[in-house]
């Protein structure tokens, strides 16, 4: 039996919630992974909230999964309120489509990441006092999680021990979010192998 693949379809910016909304409406089966996030408001309150962990990025499978092969499947989603119109609302690599497996533990499949966005809803504020400091721009090694050995560069931080880093991901640099407990600076493990 074939492995389950999502294909990966793009939002326009900042629309990530509405095409999710638009595509379920239409019969797609819409996974949107989300992280909490805080900002501050207009009167500086500090309020929580949450957002995409890709954002411009949806995993989707078309209606009727995995039956249905023809071409028509996916011109609800061309054209739905927030998605990318036409040919580039779906992802491709080379000529195909991009997709990502259901469950692929040798790599990164939609399990893992669903394991990775559980753990950000879970990180305490204890746990933040206790993470090591890092700075925005430092070369890290993922240490735990679904992307495991993966190193790259941290480019954003919050207060609550999340961390966006940028790794090399289908084909490009993609930012992903994580506990920095789940990090170690990429300069310790240069040393440790020398």
């Amino acid at each position: 039996m074939d492995q389950l693949r999502w294909h990966i379809a793009r939002t326009q910016p900042g629309q990530d919630f509405i095409a999710k909304k638009a595509l379920k409406i239409r019969g797609y089966t819409v996974y949107q992974p989300t992280m909490p996030r805080q900002y501050t408001d207009r009167r500086r309150r500090i309020k929580d909230s949450e957002c995409s962990m890709f954002g411009g990025y949806l995993f989707v499978l078309p209606p009727n999964h995995p039956r249905r092969t023809d071409i028509g499947q996916w011109e609800a989603l061309r054209t739905a309120p927030g998605m990318i119109y036409g040919d580039r609302a779906l992802l491709r690599l080379n000529g195909s489509a991009a997709t990502i497996a259901h469950n692929d533990p040798a790599h990164v499949g939609i399990v893992q990441i669903r394991e990775l966005e559980e753990s950000l809803w879970h990180i305490s504020r204890n746990d933040a006092a206790e993470q090591p400091h890092f700075k925005v721009g430092d070369h890290v090694q993922i240490k735990k999680g679904p992307w495991i050995e993966f190193t790259g560069i941290i480019e954003t931080l919050d207060n609550n021990a999340r961390v966006g880093v940028l790794i090399e991901l289908l084909g490009g640099r993609v930012r992903a979010f994580m506990s920095s407990a789940h990090l170690i600076q990429a300069a310790e493990v240069f040393s440790k192998q020398a």
